[in-house]
Order: C-alpha cells, then sequence, then structure tokens
C-alpha cells in the first residue's frame, strides 16, 4: 500500500514514523510544497487543486491530510473525489457544512473518510467489552497548553466529546448542561458539562488548563461493574501511532475506517451546540 502524507501538521512526524514502521506501508514521495496546496485550495477554480495534486495522487492508496484548518477542506475534497482514501486530522473541515459536504462527496465517491480522535484508541478505552453500553461516565481533565497561546476549547469539548459517545454507543444526545467559569480573561479557566443520552447514559466532564502535568481520568460504569481510567497513562504519540496503524489495517482489511466522518461530523455538531451555549 502507497501512501502519502500532504501537509505537515503537529503530528506529521508521529504519523510518517508510524507508516513507515508498517510492513505493508511504502511512504510515497513528499506531496507538492503546502504553500502551492494553500494557494490552490484558495483559488477560485474549482479544478485548480485537482491540477496540482492529481498526478500526485493517482500514484496512492491512502492520504493523510494535515494542511492548516481554513485549508481541510478543499484539499481533503480534491483527495476523496479522486477516490482516495483520506485520513483526516481535527477538525476535518472548517465547519459543520463542510464537514456535511464531506461524508456526501466520500460517499458519492465509495471511499473511506477516518478522522483523527486519538482518546478512542487509548489502550485501557479499547479494552472495555464493546458490547456494552456505558450507563455513567465520569471524566476529569487538566489538558497543558502553550502560554501564549489561547486555550483550543473547541477541540477539548471535540476529543472529550467524542470519548462520551464512544462509550455510550451514540451520538444522540437529549440534554446538554454546560457551565463555564471566567475570571480576568475572556477564556474559561473551568467549563463543566453534562450529557443525557436518549439512551439513558449520562455522562459528565470537567475540563481546564493545566500549567505543567497533564491529568486525565475517565470512570466507566454500568450493571455489570465499573472501572476507572487513568488517561495520562499512554502518550499522545502513542494514541497517534495507534490510530495511524488502525486506519492502515481497516483499509488493508477492506473493513470501515475506525473513526468515520460521519462520527466526526456528529461530534462537530455536538460541539457547536455546547460552544453555543458557552457564548
Amino acid at each position: 500500500m502507497t501512501v502519502g502524507l500532504l501537509g505537515t501538521g503537529p503530528f506529521s512526524d508521529a504519523r510518517r514514523t508510524a507508516l513507515a514502521a508498517h510492513p505493508q506501508v511504502v511512504l510515497a514521495p513528499p506531496a507538492p510544497p503546502l504553500p502551492d496546496l494553500v494557494a490552490m485550495a484558495r483559488a477560485e477554480v474549482e479544478d485548480g487543486l485537482d491540477q496540482v495534486l492529481g498526478g500526485y495522487l493517482d500514484a496512492l492508496d491512502a492520504a493523510f491530510v494535515a494542511v492548516p484548518p481554513s485549508d481541510h477542506f478543499r484539499v481533503a475534497e480534491a483527495v476523496i473525489r479522486r477516490g482516495v482514501p483520506a485520513f483526516l486530522e481535527w477538525p476535518p473541515a472548517a465547519s459543520v457544512s463542510e464537514c456535511a459536504t464531506l461524508v456526501d462527496v466520500a460517499e458519492e465517491a465509495g471511499v473511506e473518510v477516518g478522522v483523527s480522535q486519538p482518546l478512542r484508541v487509548h489502550p485501557a478505552v479499547a479494552a472495555l467489552p464493546p458490547d456494552r453500553r456505558a450507563a455513567l461516565i465520569l471524566v476529569r481533565r487538566e489538558v497543558v497548553f502553550p502560554e501564549a497561546s489561547a486555550p483550543p476549547w473547541s477541540r477539548w469539548l471535540a476529543e472529550t466529546l467524542d470519548l462520551c459517545c464512544t462509550l455510550a454507543q451514540s451520538h444522540s444526545v437529549q440534554r446538554v448542561d454546560v457551565e463555564a467559569v471566567r475570571r480576568t480573561s475572556a477564556w474559561p479557566v473551568v467549563v463543566a458539562f453534562g450529557l443525557r443520552f436518549h439512551s439513558g447514559t449520562y455522562a459528565q466532564v470537567s475540563l481546564r488548563p493545566a500549567e505543567k502535568t497533564p491529568r486525565g481520568t475517565l470512570f466507566v460504569a454500568d450493571s455489570e461493574g465499573d472501572r476507572e481510567i487513568d488517561l495520562t497513562t499512554v502518550p499522545l504519540d502513542h494514541l497517534i501511532t495507534f490510530e495511524t496503524r488502525a486506519f492502515v489495517d481497516a483499509l488493508l482489511a477492506q473493513q470501515p475506517a475506525p473513526h468515520p466522518v460521519l462520527d466526526a461530523l456528529q461530534t462537530m455538531r455536538l460541539t457547536e451546540r455546547m460552544l453555543a451555549k458557552l457564548r
């Protein structure tokens, strides 16, 4: 299987290492330079980006897309329309409507499209019985971020929401309650929310920035028992490796993507619902 990497996102090195170590993967030469991709993604001519990428994509069996979020949609759309299975970094698009278009394009092209959500592949989470829906989910996370930047609340919410939906085996949420505490900054210092799923599952989550050391615990309970998981025991680079291999292995086995773009669309809708309550 020949796999190409498009863009130089923050996880590109970890993805490249994981792909290079896969016994059934051949890494393609570097894609056209990122400035060219970005320029063509913003071009008014619809087939401009396809002209830049066409020959490159024709040699690929799969592509990992890691361009800036503002250009993610146009590059991903060009890859998918070419019939190349794609793995997209989060967020898969800049808006819910763009992500919905990617879902439609993937269905029309008949190709698998996966989206990054590394908490799903944490070994302790993956080891939970797949046939048992959680009745109660409690998540507490303190996440480190560069001091010079604003906390990426949207991404933190999305990855934690996705984890809850994975354990609840549903994206169908009946009620959302959310509260944020702000002090001197416009940005919250802590966010807490509760989700009541139509299936009956209840999830309660608290998120806040950490100064130095990340912390994260997950408690899951159902009628058969309960389990507490330390989400920080596995480094993020390892989780990136796990989900990279999982996507490639699914393609090789002709199975659906482990985290398909349709799931990502549903997570984006929930995230927008949550952010609307925080504004």
